[in-house]
């Protein structure tokens, strides 16, 4: 991935609780894959994965969705 992503993250900063809930947005975030499919975008401080969400990529007219 080319660049650097900037994200916000919103929630009880500097908790202890590592459970307490969080919210992080992501401005302009860009993901380069190779071809249309199925993918596990994967969010990692360190080496440690935190965060594990389904993309499916494809055009918005044959996966059923717009892009509005």
């Amino acid at each position: 991935m080319a660049g650097t992503n900037r994200a916000a993250i919103r929630g009880a900063g500097g908790a202890s609780d590592p459970l307490t809930p969080m919210q992080i947005t992501f401005d302009e975030l860009r993901v380069s894959v190779p071809k249309p499919g199925r993918y596990d975008l994967a969010l990692l401080t360190g080496d440690d994965e935190i965060a594990r969400q389904p993309l499916l990529v494809g055009r918005a007219d044959v996966l059923g969705g717009d892009l509005a």
